[in-house]
């Protein structure tokens, strides 16, 4: 999502967090960006319709400047699932 300036920054994020709690937002807090993105997990029963449909209200609610909705590609999920596997072996490792 792009929001529509600095001073609307804030309120997107929230807006964001609101509705769909399970999101993350990947943009660092901290960065001054306009264009934020967040990983919304998908479960099994979600549509990407819905999904965008959703997305849609909000940003027209939000005066949001642009969006976009995709799929995580093969080679993120890869990364994504190892990321993972390695921090959980650490922590097994670290708990011996």
């Amino acid at each position: 999502m792009v929001a529509p300036g600095l001073e609307n920054r804030d309120a997107v994020i929230e807006g964001v967090r609101q509705a769909f709690p399970r999101a993350t937002l990947k943009t660092p807090k901290e960065s001054l960006t306009l264009s934020l993105k967040w990983q919304i997990p998908k479960s099994e029963t979600d549509r990407w319709s819905t999904l965008f449909r959703d997305v849609q209200t909000l940003a027209r609610s939000l005066g949001v400047v642009d969006f976009c909705v995709t799929q995580s590609s093969l080679e993120e999920t890869f990364l994504r699932l190892s990321l993972e596997d390695e921090e959980e072996e650490e922590s097994r490792t670290a708990s011996r």
